[in-house]
């Protein structure tokens, strides 16, 4: 199979080509490069019978070039994903920005907005996304979102600019204001090439042969507040983001991101059925009931095309999210759903927690044991999750939960007593010659003390 880039240069080209090499070293890669998006049309004409597809940098581009050309082959285009803004956000953090003055171009400030409030930053009503919004795909695309960055710069609203044009980003770059280019990830990349060869195959697919995934992520209200920074949401969705692309390689499919916390796989209706045992395993379930306190729903149809197979797993995935928990729902064949399914390590018992429906059984009992409310535990689970190495010292936990060194004082005691915190070392405190406690917590606890063996005695 051949397949065209038509890219900007450096990033997006540097990126493709690393792809191609390194995973698909039997397939043959053309890249036709850019500056300026507008150049796209140009760079094609006359060339794209040569491809098996054409995969653009962006879906600007494409729409551009498909007012200008009839489209002959395959096309497809890199999206925006959620996961190049929130690595763009956290370039801007280690650069020092305020994460509420900064510019976007071609990002609308709903998304925006549920990006920032998904990371716990920019609740105060008064706060300012300044943002073009979704810019058109003419031809003054890049001197619009140019100047609108000037601008608010000049007028000092901003530390620095967020941009997906890559003709922007440079021009930026060449007047000094301080710029951050969102290009997609490798993954991103790497979709994009599963699924043009999956469309290149399907021409000869059988009818009734296409399954679409559809993923929701349910991140409680109170999440946001737990974390109090936009670093740990990243961890966490990260780590369920693995999950998910990790699924998705199972299926052979192809990701992609419709929002932050949903997420869209294409494959087919065989292996979908042959990766989950006909529906009966869900590994990817599993995982989230074990390793994460977020409810994932899940949505399968099938059907003889895309949009088909589509409308068929909204449908499902409708069921999945009257469970508010993790569970799929699949409708494969006329209007029957059958579901739900709930994993093969999972026992499909309804739960009833008065607190939370989303929280882990064993938090709520550390939560009983200790007498600390299921809200507190569950910040504290995740500042625990986000730890590289296990162990912390007790003023980072007050600077997590925003708490004073007491009442965490206070929070540590509680949960010692009832066997989940231990003191693990001491490191010398360089102001005053009190080391300071090095604390490990152990949530499958409890493990014997003193208090607790009297307990058990009386």
């Amino acid at each position: 199979m051949k397949i065209g880039f038509v890219v900007p240069k450096q990033v997006y080209f540097e990126k493709a080509k690393a792809v191609m090499d390194e995973d698909y070293p039997q397939h043959k890669a053309e890249y036709l490069l850019y500056d300026n998006y507008t150049d796209a049309p140009g760079l094609l004409r006359g060339r794209q019978k040569a491809f098996d597809a054409v995969i653009f940098g962006g879906v600007a581009p494409m729409q551009y070039t498909a007012e200008r050309l009839p489209q002959e082959t395959i096309w497809s285009a890199i999206p925006k994903s959620s996961s190049a803004l929130l690595r763009a956000l956290m370039e801007a953090e280690q650069r020092g920005w305020d994460l509420a003055r900064i510019s976007f171009d071609s990002y609308s400030r709903d998304f925006l907005r549920e990006v920032y409030e998904e990371i716990g930053c920019g609740t105060d009503p008064d706060f300012e996304h300044f943002s073009t919004g979704i810019l058109s795909h003419e031809a003054s695309r890049n001197e619009s979102g140019l100047e609108f960055h000037t601008r608010i710069f000049t007028e000092g609203k901003i530390d620095g600019c967020i941009t997906v044009l890559y003709w922007v980003h440079k021009k930026l770059s060449e007047m000094r204001i301080p710029c951050i280019l969102a290009y997609p990830p490798k993954n991103s990349i790497r979709q994009q090439v599963e699924f043009v060869m999956q469309l290149h195959a399907a021409r000869n697919s059988l009818p009734e042969n296409i399954a679409v995934c559809l993923i929701s992520i349910d991140f409680p209200a109170e999440y946001s507040v737990a974390l109090q920074s936009d670093y740990q949401f990243m961890v966490e969705r990260t780590n369920i983001l693995k999950q998910v692309y990790r699924f998705s390689e199972q299926l052979r499919g192809t990701v992609v991101e419709l929002s932050p916390r949903e997420f869209m796989i294409l494959s087919t209706r065989e292996v979908m059925e042959i990766a989950t045992e006909k529906y009966q395993t869900w590994e990817i379930i599993d995982w989230m009931h074990n390793n994460s306190l977020q409810a994932m729903s899940l949505g399968v149809g099938c059907g003889s095309t895309v949009a088909a197979a589509r409308k068929n797993a909204g449908k499902a995935m409708m069921k999945s999210l009257k469970f508010k928990r993790n569970s799929a729902h699949v409708l494969a064949d006329s209007e029957m759903i059958t579901g739900p399914f709930f994993g093969k390590k999972e026992i499909p018992t309804i739960r009833n927690f008065p607190a939370d429906s989303h929280a882990d059984e064993k938090l709520l009992k550390v939560a009983d044991r200790s007498k600390l409310s299921i809200n507190t535990v569950q910040k504290i689970y995740y500042f625990v999750r986000c730890l590289q190495h296990g162990h912390f010292l007790p003023r980072e936990l007050a600077e997590f939960l925003n708490i004073s060194r007491r009442s965490t004082d206070r929070i540590l005691e509680k949960l010692e007593e009832s066997g989940y915190a231990f003191v693990a070392g001491r490191r010398m405190n360089k102001s005053s010659g009190r080391p300071a406690r090095i604390m490990q917590i152990h949530f499958d606890g409890p493990y014997p003390t003193e208090d607790t063996e009297k307990n058990e005695e009386c």
